[in-house]
């Protein structure tokens, strides 16, 4: 729709020296990388759904993508891989765009989502991929990106503008380089540990497959355990930055390993228009699903607008998935915390809540083979009333909470670092934050001065302050007075306060009482 504005998956590409070439060279060059650009599966699975908008810009092209976070990831590396014998550089982000028409009529875009993305790319050299942290907040806990996000800290544009900027690195190496990695770091003194781990992480997401630096908890046993026993579903429930995202991808890398079809969903991935509605969202997870099992059969064969998404959502499980293997599969559906306050929140969730009901319908059905794996945040009961509704009281239910001492323990040895009573006071084990303050010890820091912690404290309080409840709940709290049930369970889901009840809470952490103090009270 022109004039309207709606957000934008963006990458830009463009030919590094491209003015240096003849005008025969540059036209060869410029075609060679349309031509790739086009026999790319992203952009043509795009185009053909209607989600693509590319605009030439002369010596490069930008593909503006409106459906997937993940497309323009997933278009980079298909480019990279034929397009060697070119000088390329990219960049990616999401933001606002506005569709327009150009001087010839056709569809083009402006705003910041297309212009931000070109600033991110002119900060790039030849064969490099720059990512704005908008879109690794969008894409850090999917399987095929999580470990190849780094932080490049934050750089200034040619414009002024200081911003934080990601680098697409290559994928995880192969188990066997991952065994001489192990051996490697051994070898490692604690900073270059600290060194090392500050590579291999992605702020505030997930820990990579291959990290040793995984603290292994009893819930990771339970969650193993009821994925083997094919459980209907199983639920992660745990405040933010407590590590479920890690524990979901770890779970799903071992039924893989035995055997099972598995697919994950992160719905925080998913744009605005995917959620406008129950039957967006449901074509997408048909299409998700679909694409990650590699399925012969497409949704559109079995989706019939006549039927409801859930409908033919369902139909297509059993008609297709169900029948092209008959292994088991396990979804796993992260930040399902995102569809609780939209309209037909209950409805999704009263589906999935009826394929476990099938088991005991249909005990010689093939709902057996499917496991649903749900990791949130939010309490359900404050959105979904009906409890015969609600996925969220039946099947395995797993609680992640902070590091124990001993836990913390055993992730310092692996840092070097001996003495951990004052970053356990500090932090209480916040697993995000433990991990850094064993970054800064491990380097010969301290605690008290490092801006390590800076960044995370911004974004909490950025957070706290957009919403004026939340912050005046803040203020009772920090003045010793209970806050509502509805703002208790919700600053619990954040991850900013602990406790059982609105009488028996208390800030996460040391940390964060300190600086929260200095701007509520």
């Amino acid at each position: 729709m022109l004039n309207s504005t709606e957000t934008g998956h963006v990458l830009f590409l463009d030919l590094v020296g491209y003015s240096q070439l003849s005008l025969e060279e540059q036209a060869a060059s410029v075609t060679k990388l349309l031509e790739c650009v086009r026999a790319t599966k992203a952009f043509q699975r795009a185009e053909q759904s209607g989600e693509l908008i590319p605009i030439a810009t002369g010596d490069g092209v930008a593909l503006v993508f409106l459906r997937y976070a993940t497309a323009p990831l997933d278009c980079a590396c298909e480019v990279q891989q034929a397009t060697v014998s070119l000088s390329l550089r990219m960049g990616i982000h999401v933001g606002p765009i506005t569709r327009i028409h150009d001087i010839n009529g056709a569809i083009s875009v402006t705003g910041g989502g297309i212009n931000t993305a070109k600033r991110i790319m002119d900060m790039a050299e030849a064969g490099e991929v720059f990512l704005s942290e908008a879109v690794v907040s969008l894409v850090k806990d999917h399987d095929a990106w999580k470990d190849r996000l780094k932080s490049l800290g934050v750089r200034e544009t040619k414009h002024g503008e200081r911003v934080s900027v990601y680098a697409l690195v290559p994928p995880v190496p192969l188990p066997s380089e991952v065994r001489a990695k192990g051996e490697e770091g051994s070898r490692l003194s604690g900073r270059e540990m600290a060194q090392r781990a500050g590579k291999e992480g992605t702020p505030g997401g997930a820990v990579p497959l291959a990290s040793e630096h995984y603290v292994t908890r009893a819930v990771d046993a339970q969650f193993h355990a009821a994925l083997e026993r094919q459980e209907a579903i199983v639920l992660l429930k745990g405040a933010r930055q407590v590590g479920k995202t890690s524990l979901l991808a770890r779970g799903l890398h071992v039924a893989r390993q035995r055997g099972t079809q598995v697919a994950i969903l992160d719905f925080q991935s998913l744009g605005s228009d995917v959620l406008a509605s129950a039957e967006s969202l449901y074509r997408a997870m048909a299409e998700s699903l679909c694409e990650q099992l590699d399925l012969s059969t497409p949704p559109e064969s079995h989706w019939n607008v006549s039927r409801s998404g859930a409908a033919n959502l369902e139909r297509y499980l059993r008609r297709v998935i169900f029948v092209e293997s008959e292994r088991p599969l396990v979804w796993g559906l992260d930040e399902a915390d995102r569809l609780f306050p939209l309209s037909f929140g209950s409805e999704v969730f009263g589906l999935l809540r009826s394929w476990h009901n099938r088991r005991s319908l249909d005990p010689q059905g093939p709902w057996h083979r499917l496991t649903i794996a749900l990791a949130y945040a939010t309490e359900a009961h404050l959105f979904i009333t009906d409890p015969n509704q609600s996925p969220f009281n039946v099947g395995v239910r797993l609680q992640l909470t902070d590091f124990t001492p001993s836990e913390v323990q055993w992730l310092a040895e692996r840092y070097e670092v001996s003495e951990i009573a004052p970053l356990y006071t500090l932090l209480s084990g916040h697993p995000y934050l433990t991990r850094k303050g064993l970054e800064v010890l491990a380097a010969g820091e301290a605690l008290e001065t490092t801006p390590a912690f800076d960044n995370h404290l911004e974004r909490l309080l950025f957070s706290l302050t957009q919403e004026p409840c939340l912050s005046e709940a803040l203020r009772q709290i920090l003045r010793g007075a209970a806050p509502s049930h509805d703002t208790f369970f919700r600053l619990r889901a954040a991850g900013v306060i602990v406790g059982e009840s609105t009488t028996k809470l208390q800030l996460r952490c040391q940390l964060y009482e300190t600086y929260l103090r200095k701007h509520f009270e």
